[in-house]
Order: C-alpha cells, then structure tokens, then sequence
C-alpha cells in the first residue's frame, strides 16, 4: 500500500511517519489505505467532529462506526 499510496498520508499528504489502515479486516488492497500516524490517530480517537475534517478521513471513520450520524462539516477558518 505504501507504494501504490506513493508513500504519502491519503488525507493530508504527510510523507512520515506512516501506518497502513485496515478499512475492514480483510487484507486486500482495496481495503487498506496509507495515513500518517496522526491522522489514523484522529480516526480512531474522533468521536465528535467538532471541527473540519477533510472529507477521506470522515469517510474513513463511518467506516468505523455504521449506524452512527455524520456530523456537520464547516468549512476552516483562518
């Protein structure tokens, strides 16, 4: 996955340090993405989006959690 990720976090483009996240138990590469250890951080730590979240990364935790409502996502603020 890594190299077919071109070594990078698929959500924020971090080069390192990087983890391959199972999307579901099985091993197939449909079903594991590259992230940055931050981001699989925030995956599986996110209970409330309380803020904005790139768009993969919510997708990648209702993933995690079917049946539970997506939250509002508001643009950044500067």
């Amino acid at each position: 996955m890594l190299a077919r990720d071109h070594r990078t976090c698929r959500v924020c483009l971090a080069t390192a340090p990087l983890v391959v996240h199972h999307r579901t138990r099985a091993n197939r590469p449909s079903a594991l993405i590259t992230l940055c250890r931050a981001c699989h951080a925030r995956l599986h730590r996110l209970r409330a989006i309380d803020r904005w979240v790139p768009e993969l990364l919510e997708t990648l935790w209702a993933e995690q959690h079917p049946g539970r409502p997506r939250q509002l996502q508001l643009p950044p603020t500067r």
